[in-house]
């Protein structure tokens, strides 16, 4: 399956097959691992914005719409407030 999506992506398959059939990232996706299990995350789909919001599982369309309207609105910055943090319309937040 992991062959195919990489091909499908245009990755040369060769390379895919190379770094498949070898440990070379194992390391990084054992981090990976260790950071979900240690946030609680035991499945999948299991959505992380910001290191912040979670949304764990499948939502609809209009319920994932609304929860990111409201992690949106929590993080907004009044940009009078904070104009020293703001440029060419890009707030730091």
């Amino acid at each position: 399956m992991l062959l195919k999506i990489a091909l499908d992506a245009g990755l040369d398959e060769n390379q895919i097959n190379d770094v498949l059939n070898s440990n070379l990232y194992n390391s990084q996706v054992e981090e990976d691992e260790d950071i979900a299990l240690s946030g609680g995350i035991h499945g999948v789909p299991f959505y992380l914005f910001d290191n912040k919001y979670s949304i764990p599982g499948a939502l609809s369309y209009d319920d994932f719409k609304s929860v990111l309207s409201q992690i949106v609105a929590e993080n907004e910055v009044d940009d009078d407030k904070d104009a020293d943090s703001c440029a060419d319309g890009v707030c730091k937040i």
